[in-house]
């Protein structure tokens, strides 16, 4: 494992890097900057290009800073927040950092903030997250989202459309004072906020808060969260400023945060509130640490992922024997085939995941339902899933029952060639998990998966061996024989 990292973190406001060493429980900082920069504020093209320059010029000091720990360039991790997304030149910035300064930036999915934020969270506060019920609310300016950890694992999230920057746009429109403004907030977030009352069976006491300077205004309040935030909306911006001693940029949108937070605490009466000091760059030094053979909280990851969806799924009020069973099913096949076909972890949780949402259309209608499926898993929210990883979980859930899965379908546009085979691999792989649980004319007591000289052979163990059903089954294979290249059977023992 690694003893020592450099991480670079790039906004549109500034530039921060981090050299860190590892110790025995977490790191220790050797050496850190912050440089400012001011590519949020430029609109003309030649000021511009000029402010990628300074940046260019600022990445190469800090390479040279780099340098004298020994560290190899391409061990150096450069990434940003997934708000550079939304600037207008970030492939020619990309590009242009590339070139100058051989840095590669990376910039983050808020799937993949979430979960470097986790892993965070359970090596700092892990004994006590495995006895609590809480509530993590993760604030910026255009970002919202919040997630319930239970003994350690997360099983819900849900990212909250009506963000600060949003809020602010509406309140210049209405031009009203703190008080009308609270007034509404709720009425924006009472859909949202109602999901933790009427989804959780019980309640979290505890609220941990997230953001940016929230650590700062509220560590000596000692529990008065209202009131100090109360004081604050009524503080004109410069005194803010001088308050807590900060730009004006780091505190972009705070009165909007500040009056969502107010909203979430009344509408849900949390117990404890507490607000931590996070730092991305932080959570991916101490990742950095564990990226060989063990990766450190990644379990707990995969967990979390599997139990979100399975949250997702009682919201449609979908039976959980039948997913669990074609989970069980289709992990044993995958297993067996990952190897030789180019299948990696990322893809077996597609495939359980898939497995789990796939029949959540039939909430809507039992017509079609799979056309259903789709639509709402595309458009859901999981913790630790990108959206990109969402639509794959769709198409599967669209293809698992009777409709053929071609490459040339629209669903398939704007994959390439390898990915379009191995989703369909993993089509393959459903069809047959969900068609072996449906034969419900006899009992599976148990089974067993081998590969044998070319053929998969799935062993059942059950009370009477089927007749009719097996044609059923039969007709499942026809797509996994064409696209593994090889033959599947079943065998049935009488137990």
């Amino acid at each position: 494992m690694k003893n020592l990292a450099a991480v670079i973190e790039f906004s549109l406001i500034g530039i921060q890097f981090v050299v860190s060493e590892r110790t025995e429980e977490s790191y220790k900082i050797l050496e850190e900057a912050f440089y400012s920069i001011e590519l949020d504020d430029v609109i003309d093209n030649k000021n511009r290009l000029q402010e990628i320059n300074k940046v260019c010029d600022i990445l190469l000091e800090i390479k040279k800073s780099i340098r004298a720990y020994n560290i190899n360039s391409r061990s150096i991790k450069l990434f940003s927040s997934d708000r550079l997304k939304n600037f207008e030149n970030q492939e020619f910035l990309r590009e242009q950092i590339k070139i100058k300064t051989g840095l590669n930036l990376e910039i983050l999915e808020l799937s993949q903030e979430m979960i470097f934020l986790y892993k965070k969270l359970l090596s700092s506060y892990e004994l006590k997250l495995l006895k609590e019920n809480s509530i993590f609310l993760f604030f910026s300016h255009d970002k919202i989202s919040f997630y319930h950890v239970k003994k350690g694992i997360v099983n819900y999230f849900q990212e909250i459309p009506f963000t600060p920057i949003k809020l602010r746009e509406l309140l210049e429109n209405l031009n009203f004072g703190p008080e009308k403004s609270q007034i509404v907030v709720e009425e924006n977030l009472r859909n949202y906020l109602e999901i933790i009352n009427t989804s959780l069976v019980k309640i979290p006491e505890n609220l941990y808060i997230i953001s940016e300077n929230f650590h700062d205004i509220f560590k000596d309040t000692k529990g008065k969260f209202i009131s100090k935030i109360d004081e604050i909306l009524f503080m004109k911006e410069e005194k803010i400023r001088k308050t807590l001693s900060k730009e004006k940029n780091s505190l972009d949108c705070f009165k909007e945060k500040l009056l969502i937070l107010k909203a979430f605490i009344n509408m849900n009466g949390f117990k404890s509130i507490i607000p931590l000091n996070y730092s991305l760059t932080s959570s991916i030094v101490l990742n950095s640490f564990f990226t060989g053979a063990r990766r450190k909280y990644d379990s707990e990851v995969k967990e979390s992922i599997i139990k979100s969806c399975e949250f997702l799924r009682k919201r449609y009020f979908i039976d959980s024997v039948h997913p669990q069973k074609v989970k069980e099913y289709a992990n044993k096949i995958f297993l067996e085939l990952f190897k030789d076909n180019q299948l990696n972890n990322k893809d077996l949780i597609i495939l359980e995941c898939s497995a789990i949402l796939k029949d959540i259309g039939r909430y809507l209608s039992l017509r079609n339902y799979y056309e259903n499926s789709f639509e709402i898993i595309k458009r859901s929210t999981v913790f630790g899933l990108s959206k990109y990883s969402m639509r794959k979980i769709a198409i599967l859930a669209f293809f698992h029952g009777n409709e053929e899965a071609r490459v040339n379908h629209h669903y398939f546009v704007g994959y390439d060639d390898s990915e379009k085979i191995k989703l369909i691999k993993l089509i393959a792989i459903l069809k047959i998990a969900n068609a072996i649980d449906k034969v419900n004319r006899f009992q599976i007591k148990g089974f067993s998966t081998k590969l044998e000289k070319g053929i998969l052979i799935f062993e059942i163990d059950c009370s009477e061996e089927p007749i009719i059903e097996t044609s059923t089954l039969e007709k499942r294979v026809e797509l996994f024989r064409e696209i593994f290249g090889i033959d599947f059977k079943f065998k049935f023992r009488r137990i």
